[in-house]
């Protein structure tokens, strides 16, 4: 078990009431997209014969999909031989691994996903949270125990606070061996929309179980390779 504070992935840096600094998310793109020009407007009016055109021709376009709701999270169980129940999760950036994130799941009272992403509450001893790179595609499946330990970039770790504005990070492989799956039920990309993962995953005697939706609080670009 190491108490240092290290930084989970190069992307985010993100530091907030005294947590730990964690992965920056990558820059905005500084060049807009390519528009295509807009026609002139036509210089006469339409003719007679364009105006009788049947207007059962012109068909709407199809409505967008309303956003997905949030479901209440039923993953709860015990992590490191305490309780551990899931009040929400995020995708808190991409990373460097091509087609995956890190996302982070909290077990934080009154959590937030507007303010507490990515974040511990520094002053609220106990609050906990687990870091995971995953991959990022609705019908994916990470078996947990393939994730790598690092001493400074851990595929997978946990985080407490252990008292004022102290914190204790167990990384996997070394402090938590976890077995398992994560299922990505649902993987959303854009800012504001709602995924979901399912966890059934074992450490020794310890289970977590449920389902949990993943908030995508900030824009963010998949790595390229």
């Amino acid at each position: 078990m190491r108490t240092s504070l290290v930084p989970f992935v190069a992307l985010l840096a993100l530091v907030a009431c005294g947590a730990p600094p964690s992965p920056d998310a990558p820059p905005a793109p500084t060049a807009a997209p390519n528009i295509a020009p807009v026609p002139d407007a036509p210089s006469a009016a339409p003719t007679a014969a364009a105006s009788a055109a049947p207007t059962a021709a012109v068909s709407a376009a199809p409505a967008a999909p309303p956003p997905a709701q949030h479901v209440a999270p039923t993953l709860q169980g015990k992590l490191l031989g305490k309780p551990f129940n899931v009040t929400g999760a995020c995708v808190i950036g991409a990373s460097l691994t091509k087609g995956h994130v890190v996302i982070e799941l909290y077990d934080v009272k009154d959590f937030d996903v507007k303010t507490s992403c990515a974040v511990l509450p520094g002053a609220v001893v106990g609050a906990r949270k687990i870091g995971l790179i995953i991959p990022w595609k609705t019908g994916e499946k990470l078996d947990i125990a393939t994730l790598k330990s690092s001493k400074d970039a851990p595929e997978g770790y946990v985080m407490e606070v252990a008292g004022p504005k102290k914190f204790k990070r167990f990384d996997v492989g070394a402090d938590w061996k976890p077995k398992g799956t994560v299922e990505i039920v649902r993987a959303a990309m854009n800012k504001g929309d709602v995924g979901r993962i399912r966890f059934d995953v074992t450490a020794g005697a310890d289970k977590l179980a449920g389902e949990v939706d993943v908030d995508i609080v900030n824009a963010f670009e998949m790595a390229a390779n």
